[in-house]
């Protein structure tokens, strides 16, 4: 059967989006429109209960939710801290080390306050500005992406990311593990002081970046991270024919891998699906502003292990699926490790059915990379997936390594300034 690009009436909005007036599938239904995309499910439009609606009108709902639910939206351009009358503005914190170095304790502490007061009343910074969107626009564009590949390693590049995550501001709610998410932190006070001290201790300049990356690495915190854009343009460009090709991936995340079909020049189609909602509409909105060369793209929200690429129609499949329960991506029913709690099952009925629906879509020369890697909650998960893989039909015959930053305060004196992940590459065997 053909798929819809659709909200599910199944899929309840996760607590970050907790309505205050209507339900959101209340305010959509009645909206869907079923576009055929080349791919089939293996459940029925019944069963998935759909729903439609825009992207944009959606995206205006959930960033709305986002930023009240989540630490506020900002309500005026002016903060003033409860000890002092005097407004305090952005450009009052947003200074660097040069100026701030030469305060005495006194007034140091004394501006300390007044970046806790200026955030405390204009919430957490989840937007960037367009100057920095189109400036990381600007450089992803005019960077060689086939520079990243050297032997079987992949670089670290970081353009493309904040442009991706300007789409995504969820992700910064994303619980990993038992860690406390950047949001969180944020609304602490203790902790929220005790990230701004770090952040001019180790940093350059106080500023909505510099506050965010200060959240991020701070200790007892963990983010979400993002496929890079370069890195899986790279990978395409590497693993696809010489002419071109179709790419499927299953779990679409946080734009980096459509973000960089976007820029590949070989990569001909991009189709993807996340269960997310609120990622869904993300990508979206990424797809409309971003595919500059028009190709096809095609997104869907459901999970993969329901979705079939018309068969012999793929020509790679580059994807980094969840590693199991590491990540929470959101409370609703259709993420992976909350309708399959337990490892084995996961590993058998989102995995395996996974895989399959990708060897039945992949043409007989197709490639599968997969990048996946062990986690504290499944320390064998890479040995299992490759047998399963074989199992499924699939032959290993490459191992990339993708090189990813070492978390700030991790690295020990003089070692490595990054890890790597494997991403396996299987081939199609019939």
């Amino acid at each position: 059967m053909e798929f819809n690009n659709a909200i599910h009436g199944d899929n309840s909005v996760s607590d970050l989006y907790e309505s205050d007036e209507c339900d959101l599938g209340d305010e959509l239904e009645g909206a869907a429109e079923t576009q055929s995309i080349g791919i089939t499910t293996a459940v029925t439009a019944a069963e998935m209960g759909r729903k439609g609606g825009s992207s944009r009108t959606l995206a205006k709902r959930l960033t709305a939710k986002t930023n009240g639910k989540l630490g506020g939206r900002p309500r005026k351009t002016l903060a003033t801290a409860s000890s002092n009358t005097n407004p305090v503005t952005y450009a009052d914190i947003n200074i660097n080390r040069g100026v701030w170095e030469t305060f005495s304790p006194t007034q140091m502490c004394e501006y300390q306050e007044k970046v806790f007061a200026y955030y405390r009343s204009a919430g957490f910074p989840f937007k960037y500005t367009a100057a920095q969107v189109q400036d990381d626009y600007r450089k992803l564009i005019n960077y060689d992406y086939r520079k990243t590949v050297s032997g079987d390693t992949i670089a670290q590049v970081m353009h493309g990311q904040t442009l991706c995550w300007s789409f995504h501001p969820h992700a910064w709610s994303v619980e990993c593990g038992n860690m406390l998410t950047p949001v969180q932190a944020f609304r602490d006070d203790t902790l929220l002081r005790k990230v701004i001290a770090k952040r001019i201790a180790y940093g350059d300049n106080m500023s909505d970046a510099g506050l965010r990356k200060a959240l991020k690495t701070y200790s007892g915190v963990q983010a979400v991270s993002n496929f890079r854009a370069l890195s899986a343009a790279a990978i395409y460009d590497l693993l696809l024919p010489a002419e071109g090709g179709h790419v499927y991936d299953p779990s679409a995340g946080w734009g980096g891998r459509l973000l960089g079909a976007l820029i590949c020049d070989k990569v001909r189609s991009y189709t993807a699906t996340d269960p997310s909602i609120a990622t869904w509409v993300g990508n979206e909105q990424l797809k409309t502003e971003y595919n500059k060369r028009d190709i096809p793209v095609v997104l869907g929200n459901l999970g993969s292990e329901n979705v079939r690429p018309d068969p012999d129609s793929k020509d790679l499949v580059l994807t980094s699926p969840p590693y199991f329960n590491c990540e929470k991506y959101s409370d609703e029913p259709t993420q992976s490790s909350t309708k399959y709690p337990g490892r084995d099952e996961w590993m058998n009925d989102f995995m395996r059915r996974t895989l399959e629906n990708c060897h039945y879509g992949l043409k007989p020369t197709g490639i599968l990379a997969i990048n996946i890697a062990n986690v504290r909650s499944y320390s064998t998960l890479e040995d299992d997936f490759v047998g399963l893989a074989a199992a499924c039909g699939f032959r290993l015959v490459r191992t990339l390594k993708l090189a990813l930053s070492v978390m700030m305060g991790t690295r020990q004196a003089g070692g490595d300034k990054f890890k790597f992940e494997p991403i396996f590459v299987f081939q199609k065997a019939l």
